[in-house]
C-alpha cells in the first residue's frame, strides 16, 4: 500500500507548471457541505454525508498535446443498498474565463477515448516515470561524502533511500484526517467507468474533461476557474475550484 500512496500523491503533482514560475492548482471553496483541505500542497474537497464520503480534486494536464482538466474523485458508499455510478452520468464541469465571465459546460471524456489518446503502456509508463524520476530526484540520488582525509566516496544506497520515501509518505499519509484513508485504500484504476459500489466499499480514478482556451485559442491555467457539478446517489451540489499558486 506505501507505493500506492506515493504513486497518487506523484500523479497529484503532475499537474500544470507554469514556465518559470509557480504551479497553479485549484483550491475548493467552503461553502457548508465541501471541506477543503490540502495533501502535500494538493488541494481536496471532501463532502460527507449520511450515507457517504465524496471526494475531489482538479488539477490541469496535457494530453495528446490537448488541454484536459483531470478529476480524481473517490466515493465510499455506506448505506445499506448497492450504489451505480457513472462518471460519465454523475459529472459535468463548467469552465469560467475570469476576464470575461464567459463561461462553457462541458461533459466527461469516454474513457475509451482517452485509452486511444494513450495506450495502457504509456500510462504504466507515465506511472513508473512519476515514481522512479520524483523519488530518484528527491531521495534515491547517490549518497556523496568525504572522507577525514578528504577522500570523495559516493554511496549507492538506492534500496534504502527508496524505503525510506515509502515508510515517510505511508507515515505521512496516516496523519492527515480519517477520510483520507477510505480513497487512499480505493485506488484501483487510473481512469473510472460505470461501477456497482456496493456497501461499505469504494471506488475511485481518473475523470478527463477536454478544454480550452475561450478567448484566441490560447491556454493559461490561472484564467479559470471551474464547477464541478456532481449528481449521484445522495450527493447533488456544485464544487467550485479557483486557481490558486501552489508551492
Amino acid at each position: 500500500m506505501n507505493k500506492a500512496i506515493l504513486i497518487f500523491v506523484l500523479l497529484l503533482l503532475s499537474g500544470c507548471v507554469p514556465h518559470g514560475g509557480r504551479p497553479i492548482v485549484y483550491e475548493p471553496e467552503k461553502i457548508d457541505s465541501v471541506f477543503p483541505f490540502y495533501v502535500d500542497g494538493n488541494p481536496v474537497s471532501a463532502v460527507v454525508t449520511d450515507n457517504s464520503i465524496f471526494q475531489s480534486s482538479l488539477d490541469h494536464t496535457f494530453l495528446a498535446n490537448r488541454n484536459h482538466m483531470r478529476l480524481w474523485i473517490s466515493y465510499t458508499n455506506f448505506s445499506k443498498i448497492p450504489v451505480l455510478f457513472d462518471p460519465m452520468e454523475s459529472f459535468t464541469l463548467t469552465q469560467k474565463y475570469l476576464k470575461t465571465d464567459e463561461e462553457i459546460i462541458h461533459k466527461p471524456v469516454f474513457p475509451s477515448t482517452i485509452q486511444n489518446l494513450v495506450s495502457k503502456q504509456k500510462q504504466a509508463t507515465m506511472i513508473a516515470n512519476a515514481f522512479i524520476g520524483i523519488a530518484e530526484a528527491a531521495s534515491t540520488a547517490p549518497t556523496t561524502f568525504y572522507s577525514s582525509t578528504g577522500v570523495r566516496v559516493i554511496a549507492n544506497d538506492l534500496n534504502e533511500k527508496l524505503d525510506t520515501v515509502d515508510k515517510n509518505n505511508a507515515d505521512r499519509a496516516k496523519n492527515i484526517v480519517d477520510t483520507y484513508d477510505y480513497y487512499m485504500k480505493s485506488i484501483n484504476s487510473i481512469l473510472i467507468k460505470k461501477n456497482t459500489v456496493f456497501p461499505s466499499q469504494s471506488v475511485s480514478g481518473f475523470v478527463y474533461f477536454e478544454v480550452n482556451g475561450l478567448r484566441n485559442g490560447q491556454y493559461f491555467s490561472r484564467d479559470y476557474n471551474y464547477t464541478l457539478q456532481s449528481k449521484f446517489s445522495d450527493i447533488d451540489l456544485p464544487i467550485q475550484f479557483n486557481p490558486v499558486e501552489g508551492y
